[in-house]
Protein backbone atom coordinates (compact mmCIF):
# COMPACT_ATOMS: atom_id res chain seq x y z
CA UNK A 1 0.00 0.00 0.00
CA UNK A 2 1.41 3.40 -0.99
CA UNK A 3 1.53 6.55 1.13
CA UNK A 4 -1.62 7.96 -0.44
CA UNK A 5 -3.48 4.73 0.27
CA UNK A 6 -2.26 4.76 3.89
CA UNK A 7 -3.52 8.30 4.39
CA UNK A 8 -6.88 7.35 2.86
CA UNK A 9 -7.19 4.54 5.39
CA UNK A 10 -7.75 7.11 8.13
CA UNK A 11 -5.89 8.69 11.01
CA UNK A 12 -3.89 6.74 13.59
CA UNK A 13 -6.61 7.04 16.28
CA UNK A 14 -9.21 5.80 13.80
CA UNK A 15 -7.01 2.83 12.82
CA UNK A 16 -6.41 2.00 16.50
CA UNK A 17 -10.14 2.13 17.12
CA UNK A 18 -10.77 -0.15 14.12
CA UNK A 19 -8.09 -2.60 15.25
CA UNK A 20 -9.49 -2.52 18.79
CA UNK A 21 -12.97 -3.32 17.51
CA UNK A 22 -11.54 -6.17 15.43
CA UNK A 23 -9.68 -7.60 18.45
CA UNK A 24 -12.86 -7.47 20.56
CA UNK A 25 -14.80 -9.18 17.78
CA UNK A 26 -12.17 -11.92 17.51
CA UNK A 27 -12.06 -12.40 21.32
CA UNK A 28 -15.86 -12.59 21.41
CA UNK A 29 -15.84 -15.67 19.18
CA UNK A 30 -12.80 -17.49 20.57
CA UNK A 31 -13.47 -20.98 21.95
CA UNK A 32 -11.52 -20.10 25.12
CA UNK A 33 -13.11 -18.16 27.98
CA UNK A 34 -11.67 -14.61 27.95
CA UNK A 35 -12.34 -12.33 30.92
CA UNK A 36 -10.98 -8.77 31.42
CA UNK A 37 -10.51 -7.79 35.06
CA UNK A 38 -9.45 -4.62 36.81
CA UNK A 39 -6.53 -4.81 39.22
CA UNK A 40 -8.82 -5.66 42.13
CA UNK A 41 -10.38 -8.61 40.31
CA UNK A 42 -13.72 -7.14 39.23
CA UNK A 43 -15.04 -8.21 35.81
CA UNK A 44 -14.99 -5.51 33.12
CA UNK A 45 -15.84 -7.70 30.10
CA UNK A 46 -16.21 -11.37 29.14
CA UNK A 47 -16.61 -13.13 25.80
CA UNK A 48 -19.37 -15.43 24.61
CA UNK A 49 -17.39 -18.57 25.48
CA UNK A 50 -18.26 -17.86 29.10
CA UNK A 51 -21.81 -18.91 28.33
CA UNK A 52 -20.81 -21.79 26.06
CA UNK A 53 -18.30 -23.26 28.52
CA UNK A 54 -19.71 -22.24 31.89
CA UNK A 55 -23.34 -21.40 31.18
CA UNK A 56 -23.02 -17.83 32.51
CA UNK A 57 -24.15 -14.88 30.40
CA UNK A 58 -21.20 -12.44 30.13
CA UNK A 59 -23.34 -9.37 30.82
CA UNK A 60 -24.49 -10.85 34.14
CA UNK A 61 -20.91 -10.84 35.44
CA UNK A 62 -19.79 -7.31 34.58
CA UNK A 63 -19.11 -5.50 37.85
CA UNK A 64 -18.94 -8.67 39.94
CA UNK A 65 -15.79 -10.08 41.53
CA UNK A 66 -14.23 -12.99 39.66
CA UNK A 67 -13.79 -14.95 42.91
CA UNK A 68 -17.57 -15.53 43.00
CA UNK A 69 -17.08 -18.04 40.17
CA UNK A 70 -14.37 -19.96 41.98
CA UNK A 71 -14.46 -23.11 44.03
CA UNK A 72 -13.91 -21.92 47.65
CA UNK A 73 -10.72 -23.97 48.00
CA UNK A 74 -9.25 -22.27 44.93
CA UNK A 75 -10.02 -18.66 45.82
CA UNK A 76 -6.57 -18.10 47.42
CA UNK A 77 -5.03 -19.61 44.30
CA UNK A 78 -6.99 -17.22 42.09
CA UNK A 79 -6.06 -14.17 44.14
CA UNK A 80 -2.40 -15.15 44.00
CA UNK A 81 -2.70 -15.54 40.23
CA UNK A 82 -4.28 -12.06 39.99
CA UNK A 83 -1.68 -10.48 42.29
CA UNK A 84 1.15 -12.07 40.32
CA UNK A 85 -0.36 -10.85 37.05
CA UNK A 86 -0.59 -7.31 38.44
CA UNK A 87 2.89 -7.36 39.93
CA UNK A 88 4.79 -8.77 36.95
CA UNK A 89 5.15 -6.81 33.75
CA UNK A 90 4.69 -9.87 31.55
CA UNK A 91 1.69 -11.41 33.33
CA UNK A 92 1.45 -15.18 34.03
CA UNK A 93 2.28 -17.28 30.96
CA UNK A 94 2.48 -20.73 32.59
CA UNK A 95 -1.05 -22.22 32.68
CA UNK A 96 -2.59 -22.49 36.15
CA UNK A 97 -5.34 -25.07 36.68
CA UNK A 98 -8.31 -23.58 38.48
CA UNK A 99 -11.76 -24.88 39.43
CA UNK A 100 -14.79 -22.74 38.60
CA UNK A 101 -18.52 -23.34 38.88
CA UNK A 102 -20.77 -23.95 35.92
CA UNK A 103 -24.14 -22.26 36.13
CA UNK A 104 -25.72 -25.66 36.82
CA UNK A 105 -23.53 -26.06 39.93
CA UNK A 106 -21.05 -28.52 38.44
CA UNK A 107 -17.34 -27.86 38.81
CA UNK A 108 -15.32 -27.18 35.66
CA UNK A 109 -11.52 -27.43 35.62
CA UNK A 110 -9.93 -24.71 33.46
CA UNK A 111 -6.33 -23.80 32.68
CA UNK A 112 -5.77 -20.03 32.92
CA UNK A 113 -3.05 -17.68 31.78
CA UNK A 114 -3.03 -13.93 32.46
CA UNK A 115 -1.65 -10.90 30.63
CA UNK A 116 -1.20 -7.23 31.55
CA UNK A 117 -2.71 -4.80 29.07
CA UNK A 118 -2.42 -1.00 29.29
CA UNK A 119 -5.41 0.86 27.86
CA UNK A 120 -5.13 4.17 26.00
CA UNK A 121 -6.38 5.80 29.22
CA UNK A 122 -3.30 4.51 31.06
CA UNK A 123 -5.34 2.06 33.14
CA UNK A 124 -3.81 -1.41 33.57
CA UNK A 125 -6.21 -4.34 33.13
CA UNK A 126 -5.71 -8.09 33.39
CA UNK A 127 -6.83 -10.35 30.53
CA UNK A 128 -7.51 -13.91 31.74
CA UNK A 129 -7.80 -16.68 29.15
CA UNK A 130 -9.03 -20.11 30.21
CA UNK A 131 -9.72 -23.42 28.50
CA UNK A 132 -10.83 -26.80 29.73
CA UNK A 133 -7.91 -28.62 31.27
CA UNK A 134 -6.40 -31.38 29.14
CA UNK A 135 -4.77 -32.83 32.24
CA UNK A 136 -6.90 -35.81 33.26
CA UNK A 137 -4.97 -36.61 36.40
CA UNK A 138 -6.97 -36.57 39.63
CA UNK A 139 -8.08 -33.04 40.47
CA UNK A 140 -6.26 -33.04 43.82
CA UNK A 141 -2.91 -33.71 42.12
CA UNK A 142 -3.51 -30.97 39.55
CA UNK A 143 -4.52 -28.48 42.22
CA UNK A 144 -1.55 -29.37 44.42
CA UNK A 145 0.81 -28.72 41.54
CA UNK A 146 -0.92 -25.49 40.55
CA UNK A 147 -1.06 -24.33 44.17
CA UNK A 148 2.66 -24.91 44.57
CA UNK A 149 3.38 -22.98 41.36
CA UNK A 150 1.20 -20.01 42.30
CA UNK A 151 2.48 -20.07 45.89
CA UNK A 152 5.94 -19.61 44.43
CA UNK A 153 4.67 -16.62 42.44
CA UNK A 154 3.02 -15.27 45.62
CA UNK A 155 6.27 -15.51 47.58
CA UNK A 156 8.33 -14.09 44.72
CA UNK A 157 6.01 -11.20 43.82
CA UNK A 158 7.79 -7.81 43.83
CA UNK A 159 4.97 -6.24 45.89
CA UNK A 160 4.00 -7.09 49.45
CA UNK A 161 1.05 -9.50 49.67
CA UNK A 162 -0.90 -10.70 52.70
CA UNK A 163 -3.93 -12.78 53.53
CA UNK A 164 -5.72 -11.33 56.54
CA UNK A 165 -8.65 -12.88 58.40
CA UNK A 166 -11.82 -10.81 58.66
CA UNK A 167 -11.12 -10.13 62.35
CA UNK A 168 -7.79 -8.53 61.42
CA UNK A 169 -5.46 -11.46 62.18
CA UNK A 170 -2.63 -12.03 59.71
CA UNK A 171 -2.78 -15.44 58.04
CA UNK A 172 0.36 -15.23 55.92
CA UNK A 173 2.57 -12.76 54.06
CA UNK A 174 5.03 -13.09 51.20
CA UNK A 175 8.77 -12.43 51.20
CA UNK A 176 8.47 -8.83 50.05
CA UNK A 177 6.10 -8.01 52.89
CA UNK A 178 8.47 -9.77 55.29
CA UNK A 179 11.16 -7.35 54.11
CA UNK A 180 8.90 -4.31 54.41
CA UNK A 181 7.66 -5.31 57.87
CA UNK A 182 11.02 -6.49 59.18
CA UNK A 183 9.55 -9.82 60.37
CA UNK A 184 8.97 -13.34 59.10
CA UNK A 185 5.64 -14.73 57.98
CA UNK A 186 5.69 -17.25 60.81
CA UNK A 187 6.24 -14.56 63.45
CA UNK A 188 3.47 -12.38 61.98
CA UNK A 189 0.89 -15.18 61.65
CA UNK A 190 -1.90 -14.69 64.17
CA UNK A 191 -0.90 -11.12 65.02
CA UNK A 192 -3.15 -8.11 64.47
CA UNK A 193 -2.73 -6.36 61.12
CA UNK A 194 -1.95 -3.16 63.03
CA UNK A 195 1.19 -4.86 64.42
CA UNK A 196 2.75 -4.28 60.99
CA UNK A 197 2.56 -0.51 61.47
CA UNK A 198 5.54 1.47 62.76
CA UNK A 199 4.55 2.74 66.21
CA UNK A 200 7.25 5.44 66.02
CA UNK A 201 5.33 7.20 63.24
CA UNK A 202 1.86 8.74 63.61
CA UNK A 203 -0.42 5.70 63.35
CA UNK A 204 -3.54 6.37 61.23
CA UNK A 205 -6.86 5.32 62.71
CA UNK A 206 -8.42 1.98 61.74
CA UNK A 207 -6.21 1.08 58.77
CA UNK A 208 -7.59 -2.47 58.51
CA UNK A 209 -11.23 -1.33 58.79
CA UNK A 210 -10.69 1.25 56.05
CA UNK A 211 -9.09 -1.33 53.76
CA UNK A 212 -11.95 -3.74 54.33
CA UNK A 213 -14.69 -1.18 53.75
CA UNK A 214 -13.26 0.96 50.93
CA UNK A 215 -10.55 -1.19 49.31
CA UNK A 216 -7.69 1.27 49.76
CA UNK A 217 -6.06 3.45 52.39
CA UNK A 218 -5.87 7.07 51.18
CA UNK A 219 -2.29 7.87 52.26
CA UNK A 220 0.97 5.91 52.54
CA UNK A 221 1.58 4.31 55.94
CA UNK A 222 4.82 3.37 57.67
CA UNK A 223 5.71 -0.27 58.34
CA UNK A 224 8.34 -1.25 60.89
CA UNK A 225 11.01 -2.29 58.39
CA UNK A 226 14.34 -3.90 59.19
CA UNK A 227 17.13 -2.42 61.33
CA UNK A 228 14.79 0.27 62.61
CA UNK A 229 14.28 1.83 59.18
CA UNK A 230 10.59 2.31 58.38
CA UNK A 231 9.20 1.46 54.95
CA UNK A 232 6.42 3.56 53.42
CA UNK A 233 3.74 1.56 51.60
CA UNK A 234 0.50 2.21 49.73
CA UNK A 235 -2.13 -0.30 50.84
CA UNK A 236 -5.04 -1.77 48.90
CA UNK A 237 -7.35 -4.55 49.99
CA UNK A 238 -9.96 -6.82 48.43
CA UNK A 239 -12.51 -8.82 50.38
CA UNK A 240 -12.51 -12.35 48.97
CA UNK A 241 -15.89 -14.08 49.10
CA UNK A 242 -17.14 -17.53 48.21
CA UNK A 243 -19.57 -18.13 45.34
CA UNK A 244 -22.50 -17.42 47.65
CA UNK A 245 -21.14 -13.99 48.58
CA UNK A 246 -19.96 -14.92 52.08
CA UNK A 247 -16.67 -13.07 52.91
CA UNK A 248 -13.67 -15.34 53.48
CA UNK A 249 -10.69 -13.05 54.09
CA UNK A 250 -9.04 -9.80 52.99
CA UNK A 251 -6.30 -9.89 50.35
CA UNK A 252 -3.93 -6.97 51.02
CA UNK A 253 -1.34 -5.56 48.63
CA UNK A 254 1.44 -3.33 49.98
CA UNK A 255 3.38 -1.38 47.34
CA UNK A 256 6.72 0.03 48.47
CA UNK A 257 6.62 3.81 47.89
CA UNK A 258 9.45 4.68 50.27
CA UNK A 259 11.64 6.29 47.61
CA UNK A 260 8.68 8.19 46.18
CA UNK A 261 7.69 9.51 49.61
CA UNK A 262 11.28 10.46 50.43
CA UNK A 263 11.62 12.25 47.09
CA UNK A 264 8.36 14.12 47.72
CA UNK A 265 9.52 15.07 51.23
CA UNK A 266 12.87 16.27 49.88
CA UNK A 267 11.14 18.33 47.18
CA UNK A 268 8.75 19.81 49.73
CA UNK A 269 11.66 20.59 52.07
CA UNK A 270 13.59 22.33 49.30
CA UNK A 271 10.55 24.41 48.42
CA UNK A 272 10.09 25.62 52.02
CA UNK A 273 13.69 25.96 53.25
CA UNK A 274 16.68 28.11 52.40
CA UNK A 275 19.25 26.00 50.49
CA UNK A 276 22.26 27.72 52.09
CA UNK A 277 21.37 27.78 55.80
CA UNK A 278 18.60 25.17 56.02
CA UNK A 279 16.33 27.69 57.73
CA UNK A 280 12.69 28.16 56.80
CA UNK A 281 12.08 30.48 53.83
CA UNK A 282 9.32 32.91 52.92
CA UNK A 283 7.19 30.14 51.37
CA UNK A 284 7.04 28.31 54.71
CA UNK A 285 6.13 31.52 56.52
CA UNK A 286 3.34 32.13 54.00
CA UNK A 287 2.05 28.61 54.61
CA UNK A 288 2.04 29.20 58.38
CA UNK A 289 -0.20 32.24 57.94
CA UNK A 290 -2.61 30.77 55.39
CA UNK A 291 -6.30 30.91 56.19
CA UNK A 292 -7.64 32.75 59.21
CA UNK A 293 -5.23 34.88 61.28
CA UNK A 294 -3.63 32.85 64.10
CA UNK A 295 -5.28 32.92 67.51
CA UNK A 296 -3.58 34.90 70.26
CA UNK A 297 -0.68 37.31 69.90
CA UNK A 298 1.97 36.64 67.29
CA UNK A 299 5.42 38.16 67.64
CA UNK A 300 7.98 38.75 64.88
CA UNK A 301 11.60 39.84 65.05
CA UNK A 302 13.20 41.21 61.88
CA UNK A 303 17.03 40.88 62.00
CA UNK A 304 19.48 42.47 59.55
CA UNK A 305 23.24 42.00 59.93
CA UNK A 306 25.40 45.10 60.39
CA UNK A 307 28.56 45.26 58.29
CA UNK A 308 27.91 42.13 56.27
CA UNK A 309 28.57 43.81 52.91
CA UNK A 310 32.11 44.61 54.06
CA UNK A 311 32.67 40.91 54.83
CA UNK A 312 31.79 39.96 51.25
CA UNK A 313 33.91 42.79 49.82
CA UNK A 314 36.95 41.96 51.97
CA UNK A 315 36.94 38.16 52.17
CA UNK A 316 34.75 37.08 49.26
CA UNK A 317 31.32 35.50 48.97
CA UNK A 318 32.46 32.04 50.08
CA UNK A 319 33.42 33.41 53.50
CA UNK A 320 30.24 35.48 53.45
CA UNK A 321 28.16 32.33 52.94
CA UNK A 322 29.92 30.65 55.90
CA UNK A 323 29.15 33.69 58.05
CA UNK A 324 25.46 33.39 57.13
CA UNK A 325 25.46 29.69 58.05
CA UNK A 326 27.16 30.36 61.42
CA UNK A 327 24.70 33.18 62.07
CA UNK A 328 21.75 30.91 61.28
CA UNK A 329 22.93 28.40 63.90
CA UNK A 330 23.43 31.17 66.47
CA UNK A 331 19.91 32.46 65.85
CA UNK A 332 18.44 28.97 66.27
CA UNK A 333 20.28 28.51 69.60
CA UNK A 334 18.91 31.85 70.85
CA UNK A 335 15.19 31.11 70.44
CA UNK A 336 12.68 28.74 72.01
CA UNK A 337 11.85 25.38 70.50
CA UNK A 338 8.42 26.64 69.41
CA UNK A 339 9.82 29.63 67.51
CA UNK A 340 10.48 29.56 63.77
CA UNK A 341 13.70 31.07 62.38
CA UNK A 342 13.67 31.97 58.68
CA UNK A 343 15.99 33.59 56.18
CA UNK A 344 14.28 35.97 53.79
CA UNK A 345 17.35 36.48 51.61
CA UNK A 346 20.73 38.18 51.72
CA UNK A 347 21.56 38.95 55.37
CA UNK A 348 17.93 39.33 56.50
CA UNK A 349 16.36 36.91 58.98
CA UNK A 350 13.08 36.75 60.89
CA UNK A 351 11.89 34.91 63.96
CA UNK A 352 8.16 34.17 64.37
CA UNK A 353 6.78 33.44 67.86
CA UNK A 354 3.22 32.20 68.12
CA UNK A 355 0.86 32.77 71.06
CA UNK A 356 3.27 35.06 72.92
CA UNK A 357 3.51 38.65 74.20
CA UNK A 358 5.61 41.70 73.48
CA UNK A 359 7.90 41.20 76.49
CA UNK A 360 8.87 37.67 75.48
CA UNK A 361 9.51 38.66 71.85
CA UNK A 362 11.60 41.68 72.88
CA UNK A 363 13.74 39.47 75.13
CA UNK A 364 14.27 37.08 72.20
CA UNK A 365 15.34 40.01 70.00
CA UNK A 366 17.97 41.10 72.53
CA UNK A 367 19.38 37.55 72.66
CA UNK A 368 19.56 37.51 68.84
CA UNK A 369 21.46 40.81 68.67
CA UNK A 370 23.85 39.67 71.40
CA UNK A 371 24.47 36.33 69.67
CA UNK A 372 25.28 38.03 66.36
CA UNK A 373 27.78 40.41 67.98
CA UNK A 374 30.24 37.71 69.12
CA UNK A 375 33.36 37.30 66.94
CA UNK A 376 33.32 34.52 64.35
CA UNK A 377 36.30 32.37 63.25
CA UNK A 378 35.77 31.58 59.58
CA UNK A 379 38.32 30.06 57.20
CA UNK A 380 41.28 31.40 59.21
CA UNK A 381 39.74 34.85 59.60
CA UNK A 382 38.24 36.52 62.66
CA UNK A 383 35.05 38.19 61.53
CA UNK A 384 33.18 40.86 63.47
CA UNK A 385 29.60 41.70 62.60
CA UNK A 386 26.58 43.00 64.44
CA UNK A 387 22.80 42.97 64.02
CA UNK A 388 19.88 45.36 64.18
CA UNK A 389 16.44 44.06 65.14
CA UNK A 390 12.88 45.32 64.79
CA UNK A 391 10.16 43.83 67.00
CA UNK A 392 6.39 43.66 66.63
CA UNK A 393 3.68 41.75 68.51
CA UNK A 394 0.04 41.84 67.51
CA UNK A 395 -3.11 39.72 67.99
CA UNK A 396 -4.78 38.14 64.93
CA UNK A 397 -2.03 39.52 62.70
CA UNK A 398 -1.28 38.90 59.03
CA UNK A 399 2.27 38.09 57.96
CA UNK A 400 2.54 41.01 55.56
CA UNK A 401 1.57 43.52 58.26
CA UNK A 402 4.00 42.01 60.80
CA UNK A 403 6.87 42.07 58.30
CA UNK A 404 6.15 45.65 57.27
CA UNK A 405 6.07 46.95 60.85
CA UNK A 406 9.09 44.94 62.05
CA UNK A 407 11.10 45.96 58.98
CA UNK A 408 10.35 49.63 59.67
CA UNK A 409 11.49 49.21 63.28
CA UNK A 410 14.64 47.40 62.18
CA UNK A 411 15.64 50.26 59.86
CA UNK A 412 15.10 52.69 62.74
CA UNK A 413 17.58 50.60 64.74
CA UNK A 414 20.09 50.84 61.87
CA UNK A 415 19.63 54.59 61.56
CA UNK A 416 20.32 54.86 65.29
CA UNK A 417 23.73 53.20 64.87
CA UNK A 418 22.88 49.49 64.72
CA UNK A 419 23.43 46.66 67.19
CA UNK A 420 20.20 47.44 68.99
CA UNK A 421 16.50 46.57 69.19
CA UNK A 422 13.58 48.83 68.27
CA UNK A 423 9.96 47.92 69.10
CA UNK A 424 7.17 48.90 66.74
CA UNK A 425 4.08 50.61 68.18
CA UNK A 426 0.45 49.89 67.31
CA UNK A 427 0.58 52.52 64.55
CA UNK A 428 3.54 50.81 62.96
CA UNK A 429 5.93 53.62 63.98
CA UNK A 430 8.93 52.76 66.20
CA UNK A 431 8.13 53.61 69.81
CA UNK A 432 10.82 52.00 71.95
CA UNK A 433 14.56 51.52 71.59
CA UNK A 434 17.02 49.51 73.61
CA UNK A 435 20.72 49.23 72.92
Amino acid sequence: MGLAQTEEAGSAPERRAAVGALVVDIARHLPDVVVVLDQLGFVLWANEAMERVLGHRPEDWVGRHASELAHPDDIPLGMELLSSAVATGSGVKEPVTYRVFHRDGEVEQLEFIASNVALDTGELVIVMSGRRSRDRRPTAAVIDEASARVAAMFDGAPVGLAQVALDGRILRVNRELERLAGATSDSLAGQSFDSLLDERAPVPADVFGTLRSSGAFPVPVALRGRAGEAAMVQLTGTVISDRHGAPLYLAVQATDVTQLVRAHEALEYRSTHDPLTGLANRALLDAMFQGSPPEGTTGLVYVDLDGFKGINDRFGHEVGDQVLCHTARRLQRSVRGVDVVARLGGDEFVVVSADTDLGVVTAIAHRLVEACSAPLAVDGHTVLIGASAGVVASPHARLGDLLRRADSAMYEAKRAGGRQVVVSGETGKPEARAS
